[in-house]
């Protein structure tokens, strides 16, 4: 693909797959209107969202079949906004100290996802991904839920998890661009 502008729902797809842009990709967080994309319930797509599924350590769709996770790579410079939506898939469930580099690019990287789903309650519970900024790449590291206390998905709703999933997670603190 060249340059991208994605004022939808941007899937790697395959499940889990790798979208290669030759060029830059910006991610449209501004507009919260929906659209429909003919792969989803009418209505569910967001407008700037990033969808990356995980079912493994290997990017893209792994071997035998499925067992990898989503990526896309950019040549060019990436502009963020929107969310971004985390899905484990194939009963896939990632331990403390993993990574998974989702989004790479060559050029420079400029805003910020604006909100992040699926990042806290796997595993026993109490893990969840914090995203972070590299030179050339975003990455999710699994860690443990900070002082090892009991607090689990088990105890909290989806809301309040993905609410969670980001105040744990130092990306959306810190303030880097």
């Amino acid at each position: 693909l060249g340059d991208v502008v994605a004022a939808g729902a941007v899937s790697p797809g395959n499940s889990p797959g790798i979208i290669n842009i030759a060029g830059n990709l910006t991610l449209s967080g501004a507009d919260t209107d929906t659209i429909d994309d003919n792969y989803s319930a009418g209505g569910s797509d967001t407008v700037g969202k990033l969808k990356i599924e995980i079912g493994g350590l290997t990017p893209g769709p792994g071997t035998p079949t499925d067992n990898g996770y989503d990526r896309v790579n950019v040549t060019g410079n990436v502009n963020l906004g929107g969310t971004l939506e985390l899905a484990l898939i194939n009963n896939f469930m990632p331990l403390a100290g993993q990574t998974f580099d989702f989004l790479t690019f060559s050029g420079t990287l400029s805003g910020k996802f604006t909100s992040a789903s699926g990042l806290f309650g796997f595993g026993d519970g109490s893990l969840y991904f914090d995203i972070t900024e590299l030179p050339d790449r975003l990455r999710l590291e699994v860690k443990p839920v900070p002082g090892g206390g009991g607090l689990s998905i088990g105890t909290v709703g989806q809301s309040a998890a993905d609410a969670l999933g980001q105040v744990f997670s130092d990306y959306f603190s810190s303030s880097n661009s």
